[in-house]
């Protein structure tokens, strides 16, 4: 499983029960069944971008509050050189 896929349907599950939703309910004000959104907080489903933006609709949320900060930092020995050539330092 993609941890992103599970932590955006954490993300949705979350935000669907802090709006007293079921599943089936959210399923169908976007024309999914139950187990369609069960797919989706267990973070088993792929989703399109297009169905990302209706489930925060949905849920009264931006898209940012399903996709933001899925990636962790990277930081590491290579940051230095990276961090010169994108200040165009060269010693």
């Amino acid at each position: 499983m993609d941890n992103r896929r599970s932590l955006i349907g954490r993300r949705i599950r979350e935000r669907r029960k802090l709006a007293a939703m079921s599943q089936a309910e959210l399923g169908r004000k976007l024309g999914y069944s139950h187990s369609a959104i069960s797919r989706i907080e267990l973070g088993i489903a792929t989703l399109e971008i297009r169905d990302l933006e209706r489930l925060a609709s949905a849920l009264g949320e931006p898209l940012e509050y399903l996709i933001e900060d899925l990636d962790p930092p990277v930081t590491g020995e290579g940051d230095e050189a990276r961090s010169g050539l994108s200040q165009g330092g060269h010693e």
